[in-house]
């Protein structure tokens, strides 16, 4: 069945006098969203494959590098050509080295080490959008909107906006960890971005998570479809509806989140008089 919709789970209960609240209303305010570095992500295994290196991909590994790369190498192995540096690393021997014998072996370990860091602060950098399928998950209203005082806000999916190209992926979960060598996270010609971007353990199945990435972290980009509907946690201020209503306008639907009798979320709409009212949590409960 076709997505037409993700849902992002936010911590903003509309006061204003928190900085980290003003901060996401001018998101809002400019319709732009935050997408956060992955070494930042709750999960300490997300996009941290296992990473190998084999002698056989040295070669293709060095004629990867950017003209940066290979000029910042040189100032920690002295080579003339790159021909020179493959030697240095495929066949590493015993050289003299002023009044004593050096392993080269040395040389190939901090060029695996140097490699390695790279490619690994490279993945720790990349922004990531974290959506999901589900607007009503008791779990995921604790975790990320503020014990349920916070706001899920939904995203249309279409074939005209980002969320609906392949730049949009289906998080699949594993119990086991991908395993990459060092080259296949190098360029996106291995087609290895599902493996490094896209893939969990297991134990977060439950969220149901789709994602869509940006090269760079830490920063807000434009919402990647039309923003649709607000819903308000369960606990969220009802005096401060009015506030999420001034900052969305009627271009949006608005929505409540309720505890049922069992153990379960259930959504219905906020009636318009309620949200320009001035927040009695009391006529608020008479509505529902």
């Amino acid at each position: 069945m076709y997505v037409d919709k993700l849902y992002k789970y936010l911590p903003f209960d509309g006061d204003l006098n928190e900085k980290a609240h003003q901060k996401r209303k001018i998101g809002f305010e400019k319709g732009e969203i935050w997408y956060s570095k992955s070494r930042n992500l709750n999960d300490p295994y997300d996009c941290r494959p296992v990473i190998t290196i084999s002698d056989e991909s040295i070669s293709e590994i060095i004629g990867l590098l950017s003209k940066e790369e290979t000029e910042f190498l040189r100032t920690k192995i002295k080579f003339d050509k790159i021909e020179t540096l493959i030697s240095k690393i495929s066949n590493p021997q015993k050289i003299k080295y002023g009044n004593s014998i050096v392993e080269q072996y040395m040389i190939r370990h901090a060029f695996t080490s140097w490699i390695y860091y790279l490619q690994s602060s490279k993945l720790a950098n990349i922004g990531i959008l974290s959506l999901t399928t589900k607007n009503n998950s008791i779990l995921m209203w604790s975790h990320y909107a503020k014990n349920h005082s916070g706001i899920c806000i939904g995203f249309e999916r279409n074939k005209g906006n980002p969320l609906g190209s392949n730049r949009t992926r289906k998080v699949r979960y594993l119990k086991n960890r991908p395993k990459l060598s060092l080259l296949e996270t190098m360029h996106e010609k291995f087609g290895k971005a599902d493996l490094m971007l896209f893939r969990k353990s297991y134990h977060w199945k439950e969220e149901n998570e789709w994602r869509i990435c940006q090269p760079e972290g830490n920063k807000t980009y434009p919402y990647p479809g039309e923003l649709s509907e607000i819903i308000f946690g369960a606990n969220f201020p009802p005096k401060n509806m009015k506030i999420v209503k001034q900052i969305f306008g009627d271009r949006v639907k608005y929505f409540m989140a309720e505890l049922g009798n069992d153990y379960e979320i259930i959504i219905k709409s906020v009636p318009n008089d309620v949200l320009h009212s001035d927040g009695n949590s009391a006529t608020l409960h008479s509505r529902r």
